[in-house]
């Protein structure tokens, strides 16, 4: 097996969607939509579907789209907070830290970049891990403006257990994902 060197030098870092950033209410009209396409897609799978109840179950799609989109856009102006229950593990006897570690951060939230110049330009080696840079992967256009404009928080816990807010904000793009 050979040594691929060129593939040791990672950082590791944060990587959120951009659902992460919804509020409350945001979030649970965002996983009602889910649900009715979820049952939409199940309906478009079965040939005898009621059409009349596909039609029905479209029509509040739309309804609970455009409430979504305009929850979003009531946010305009304010620097949108990571939502703690969408990044962080929580154990079922306890309640849901104050802040983020790299321990209590969920798996799926981790990613590994390689080494750039942006990186040792920021101190980072090898497998260090960081909250300095965040990847948002952002699929709703009015959410990514406010990012780009607003940024957001994030509650990190530091060593000496006191809960710094870290404010993001714009740094770079590529393609579905923005870089702060």
């Amino acid at each position: 097996m050979s040594d691929k060197s060129y593939l040791k030098n990672q950082i590791r870092l944060v990587s959120l969607n951009a659902n992460d950033l919804f509020t409350d209410q945001e979030h649970e009209v965002f996983m009602d939509v889910c649900d009715l396409v979820h049952e939409l897609e199940k309906m478009d799978a079965d040939e005898n579907a009621d059409q009349l109840l596909k039609k029905e179950l479209i029509a509040k799609r739309k309804e609970k789209s455009a409430l979504l989109t305009a929850l979003i856009k009531q946010h305009a102006g304010i620097p949108r907070k990571v939502r703690l229950k969408s990044v962080l593990i929580q154990n079922k006897d306890q309640p849901l830290p104050t802040a983020a570690t790299w321990k209590n951060l969920k798996f799926s939230k981790k990613i590994c970049e390689f080494e750039s110049e942006m990186s040792r330009a920021m101190g980072l080696h090898h497998l260090d891990y960081t909250f300095d840079k965040i990847i948002i992967k952002w699929k709703n256009i009015d959410l990514m403006e406010q990012i780009v404009k607003d940024g957001f928080t994030f509650d990190i816990l530091k060593d000496d257990g006191t809960v710094e807010t870290k404010k993001f904000q714009y740094l770079t793009s590529s393609a579905g994902q923005i870089g702060l």
